[in-house]
């Protein structure tokens, strides 16, 4: 895959280039986390809460702009109780490799000292409490 030009908005032509258009769709951390717990199958709002150590809040708005960006689907399994499955969708499976590759990434440049790891959770306590 070729990389555009990426001074192209610098010079007034439109952005072409896939990796910011990416970025700009998925770039958060928690939209990444939760695309990541989602990529091992089908989960509920309350494991993926439990699992991604996001806030309730932070969860719910992530979940929504995946869902309009048509990379969560939200399926309703029943009403009484009410119990809510979210899984990815083809478009949301395509970004698996990806992730993939990053993880394997960040295990040889970042993790590997286990400080990283230590900064990691702290940051996700952060975002957690709503401090971030």
């Amino acid at each position: 895959m070729a990389i555009t030009d990426m001074n192209a908005k610098s010079e007034g032509k439109v952005d072409l280039c896939p990796i910011a258009a990416t970025i700009r769709k998925i770039g958060s951390e928690a939209k990444l986390v939760v695309i990541r717990y989602l990529s091992n199958g089908p989960t509920g709002f309350n494991d993926l809460l439990r699992k991604s150590n996001l806030s309730a809040k932070t969860l719910s708005s992530t979940l929504k702009a995946l869902e309009k960006e048509e990379i969560v689907r939200r399926e309703i399994l029943s009403t009484r109780p009410f119990k809510v499955s979210y899984s990815l969708t083809e478009k949301g499976q395509d970004l698996r490799p990806m992730l993939e590759k990053m993880g394997e990434w960040g295990k040889k440049w970042i993790v590997g000292n286990g400080m990283e790891m230590v900064r990691v959770r702290y940051d996700t306590a952060e975002i957690r409490s709503g401090e971030a």
